[in-house]
């Protein structure tokens, strides 16, 4: 099972990283308008290049660089907030299609097919399992990290979303050919004006950033675990002679993740979610049950 684990998020991890590279160059366009998609996808790549060199240090450096980038991120979530509650329209945020309380065999199969992004969105929460090596206390701060990100994730998630459907009428952002739109620039628009929805704009890239740096640091320490337990190749095992991180795993992971930036938003998704459920999830669902009959 530690074979298929590692083996899937070989293809899993980059694959969820290159989603946020994607969101880069979306929200790059307002910001470069007259810049194809394909150069605001170079740019998002060049992003995982420059996460990274960033994560190419010493972890106690790391955590300083981590506590930088989590303010930009909370700032950025508080003003969401505070601006959906100043200015929100509860008729715009309860403004049900025809027929959404019709519970049918297609509605059913619409339903989920939509929690599929809310899943995707919960991606993450368990990121500090993959670095337990380097966390102190790890039997104390792992379980907590774990259950307060839990609950944090579902406040910040309903209260950054009501917010916006509460601004921005959600049919001006849900487009009919299924592109992604930058919504919190169309909100930061609409009502603070076009000069500070440019600035909001660096803001949420910033917050992108803050995000693909967790995830890369996480990441980039499975194969690395998995190869000093022989389960995987020993290359990716070694660490940085002088600065004592698994620099050969971070590289790979993160230039897979960065070239799997042209691939299509919805493919990457999909893919990974599919990878990530039958693999992981469903293993681990079926490990915790044996565990517990064989060492109640």
């Amino acid at each position: 099972m530690g074979f298929l684990f590692i083996w899937q998020f070989i293809l899993s991890g980059p694959l969820e990283l290159a989603t946020a590279y994607v969101g880069v160059a979306q929200y790059l366009q307002p910001l470069w308008p007259q810049s194809s998609e394909f150069t605001r996808l170079c740019a998002g790549a060049g992003v995982g290049l420059l996460i990274i060199f960033l994560l190419y240090r010493r972890i106690e450096s790391i955590g300083k660089i981590l506590v930088m980038l989590w303010g930009g991120a909370l700032l950025a979530m508080a003003i969401v907030i505070a601006t959906g509650v100043l200015h929100f329209d509860a008729k715009l945020a309860f403004d049900f299609p025809p027929d959404a309380w019709r519970f049918d065999a297609a509605q059913w199969v619409a339903l989920g097919a939509a929690a599929r992004i809310g899943m995707y969105d919960y991606l993450g929460y368990y990121d500090i399992c993959f670095i337990g090596d380097e966390v102190k206390q790890p039997g104390k701060v792992i379980p907590r990290a774990v259950m307060l990100s839990l609950v944090l994730v579902a406040l910040i998630y309903f209260a950054v979303n009501l917010s916006i459907i509460g601004v921005v009428p959600w049919r001006e952002f849900v487009s009919a050919d299924g592109t992604s739109k930058p919504v919190v620039t169309m909100m930061m628009s609409k009502i603070y004006g076009h000069d500070f929805a440019q600035l909001f704009t660096g803001l949420v890239l910033w917050t992108m950033v803050a995000c693909c740096f967790a995830m890369l640091l996480g990441y980039s320490r499975i194969p690395y675990a998995a190869a000093r337990d022989g389960s995987f190749f020993s290359l990716f095992g070694r660490l940085h002679p002088r600065l004592g991180f698994p620099h050969v795993s971070l590289v790979v992971v993160g230039l897979i993740a960065a070239a799997a930036t042209f691939v299509k938003l919805g493919t990457l998704i999909d893919g990974l979610l599919t990878t990530r459920i039958v693999v992981q999830f469903a293993g681990e669902i079926g490990a915790l049950i044996l565990l517990r009959r064989v060492r109640p």
